[in-house]
């Protein structure tokens, strides 16, 4: 579906652009309801065939796309950040754009707790919200399901499908699990030939040097916190308060410890290998732009290319530099790969 609650309307035009929504289950759960909201355009140059008539919202419609794709071509996967969706405008519009100018797959997915990815399994992992949590409450900190769900969105890809992951765009507090699954697999590069495919190349889009700068939730959760929920979260340590279209948002003094105690520095060490690229807002009042500095300052010079953007804030300003965004992605990706 294009609309979720809590959040504004997918703006992608789904009559000019083939797109497949589906559920990714969890094939270590036995119960269901841990399920990840996916959505899929295919490569310009793949041909669904017949089934392309069918409604998107058809579950056996999703199926045989998937069957039928072009494995040859490789396949994006684009993260979004906490409180968001996969249907964020500009994460959208760069999932279209970058289909049709590389003539490849993108694969957009809500991170658990977010978008129609529900934590709504009693049976299933506890990240301290307790069994049977709400269904429609955002997680604060959740960095080690975030790992988790990023990971199982590469598996499908690449032992379901069968296809390559050539690139990872991540926004926000999503590239803290990109950089681990690119600190985990450092040397899938290192160890790659000419005949085999090497580790994916990663753009960080506003991505926060966890630990480089003091972490201040009042001001990361002003638009949604008054006096009195912060009082409250003062008090007895937790608060819960509701948002645009009756989402939920519990925060914990745990979450807060969580987020600060979270060591991104000793994971970005290990990344000896792979290509980085980072982009960051100039302007960005919720991760500054020293975050991205700081970025520059660890990885490795050869692989690092860091593109300030002047005047845009955490999320670019809707689509006022999405061209030039854009521009910059698609040159670093056509030069650091072979096809």
């Amino acid at each position: 579906p294009n609309e979720c609650e809590g959040y504004v309307p997918c703006m992608l035009d789904k009559a000019k652009t083939h797109q497949i929504d589906f559920f990714l289950p969890d094939k270590k759960m036995i119960d269901p309801g841990d399920d990840l909201a996916c959505s899929l355009i295919p490569a310009p140059s793949s041909t669904p065939g017949p089934s392309q008539s069918k409604s998107p919202n058809d579950t056996e419609h999703a199926k045989i796309v998937l069957e039928e794709l072009d494995r040859t071509k490789p396949l994006i996967i684009i993260a979004h950040g906490h409180r968001s969706w996969r249907n964020q405008l500009l994460l959208c519009k760069f999932a279209s754009e970058i289909s049709s100018s590389l003539d490849c797959h993108t694969l957009r997915f809500d991170f658990t707790a977010c978008g129609h990815s529900k934590y709504d399994n009693p049976g299933g992992f506890d990240c301290g919200y307790g069994p049977g949590a709400d269904k429609h409450k955002w997680l604060y900190s959740n960095f080690e399901e975030d790992y988790k769900d990023l990971c199982r969105v590469i598996d499908f890809v690449q032992e379901d499908l069968n296809i390559h992951v050539s690139c990872m765009i991540a926004h926000s507090q999503g590239s803290a699990a990109m950089f681990r699954y690119a600190a985990d697999h450092d040397n899938d590069d290192a160890d790659a030939d000419a005949n085999t495919n090497a580790g994916p190349l990663y753009v960080n889009l506003s991505g926060a040097y966890y630990g480089h700068t003091e972490h201040k939730y009042v001001d990361f959760f002003s638009d949604v916190f008054t006096d009195r929920k912060r009082r409250e979260f003062e008090v007895k340590g937790r608060v819960i308060t509701e948002v645009k279209g009756g989402r939920k948002l519990e925060l914990k003094t745990k979450d807060v410890e969580r987020r600060d105690t979270f060591d991104m520095h000793s994971t970005i060490e290990k990344i000896q290998n792979a290509k980085v690229l980072t982009i960051h807002g100039e302007k960005d009042p919720l991760h500054p732009v020293a975050n991205a500095h700081r970025f520059d300052e660890v990885l490795p010079k050869e692989n690092h290319t860091m593109e300030i953007i002047p005047g845009a804030n955490h999320t670019y300003n809707g689509f006022k530099y999405a061209k030039t965004m854009m521009a910059k992605i698609e040159e670093f990706v056509r030069s650091n790969t072979s096809d």
